[in-house]
């Protein structure tokens, strides 16, 4: 798989949790995280995350950019996120469901 923000650079496969499957960018220290990668872990880790009601004024707020990364998996553009709740970054979103995060992203949350 390519990065998403270095195309000529291919991904490594590496764990950012115990069992947290993903893959790093070695040019940029970004990671993938492919969506059944990230269900299984939280299946596995059922308290790791406190679950918050959904409601409808959290929905999630597609940032538009001029550039577009693309997903290692698929090949599809992937859309940009706020996070919110504090948070100034973005994170992209894989059509497929798998996610990328920017260096340092992931400890942030």
């Amino acid at each position: 798989m390519k990065s998403p923000v270095s195309p000529k650079t291919t991904l490594t496969k590496t764990e950012l949790e115990p069992n947290l499957d993903a893959f790093q960018c070695p040019e940029s220290g970004g990671h993938y995280i492919p969506a059944a990668s990230y269900w299984r872990w939280l299946g596995k880790n059922p308290s790791r995350l406190p679950q918050l009601p959904v409601s409808s004024d959290d929905l999630p707020e597609v940032e538009e950019t001029a550039s577009t990364r693309l997903c290692p998996e698929s090949g599809m553009p992937m859309l940009r996120y706020k996070v919110g709740h504090g948070f100034s970054f973005t994170i992209d979103r894989s059509p497929s469901g798998g996610i990328w995060l920017d260096r340092g992203e992931w400890e942030a949350l």
